[in-house]
């Protein structure tokens, strides 16, 4: 009983995430979108110095 129950519950609340609509992402330059082109490509220069130093690129793309 308990099983059929939380069976029950578990597949509703599964069944009603998919009704959730989802914002579709779109493209957009960095200017559009409150960043600043010439900062970001700086960064890149930086991260692509770190990496080539040897630094893991995991760690410097979670910075990014």
């Amino acid at each position: 009983m308990k099983f059929t129950l939380v069976a029950t519950v578990l597949l509703t609340f599964s069944l009603s995430a998919f009704a959730v609509e989802y914002p579709v992402l779109t493209t957009a330059s960095p200017d559009q979108v409150g960043f600043d082109s010439q900062k970001l490509h700086r960064l890149d220069g930086w991260i692509q110095n770190q990496i080539d130093a040897g630094y893991p690129s995991i760690n410097l793309l979670v910075i990014k």
